[in-house]
């Protein structure tokens, strides 16, 4: 599904694509992937971020308020929301050591699949 929508001074009729959650699982389990992380609403990405900042969150920080960018009102957290993070990985195979230090900091800040699904009924 793709909608348009407009920011106000920021931007006019951008196309972005919408995809279900429950789509985007299953394609990822038909490609052999197995979802290990999220989905997280980006402004608790970020506070997390702020709370423990080591490079690769510091430059999330950094995008993220970019020029005063967003110190977020109300709105814009509701706004900004709409966006999560997760990860996949391919079923079966360990991945790269900072994979798996990522995954083990995932594990202890963000909620488990079954604790979002829970909270979504």
């Amino acid at each position: 599904v793709v909608y348009e929508y407009t920011l106000q001074d920021a931007v006019e009729a951008l196309s972005e694509p919408l995809v279900p959650w429950g789509a985007l699982v299953r394609l990822a389990d038909a490609h052999g992937l197995e979802l290990v992380a999220g989905p997280v609403p980006l402004p608790k990405i970020v506070e997390a971020a702020r709370a423990n900042a080591h490079a690769d969150q510091a430059r999330l920080i950094r995008i993220y308020y970019y020029k005063g960018g967003l110190d977020p009102t109300e709105e814009e957290r509701v706004a900004a929301s709409l966006y999560v993070g997760f990860a996949f990985r391919k079923r079966g195979e360990p991945g790269l050591a900072r994979l798996a230090e990522v995954i083990a900091r995932v594990e202890t800040e963000w909620p488990t699949p079954e604790q979002v699904a829970s909270t979504a009924t």
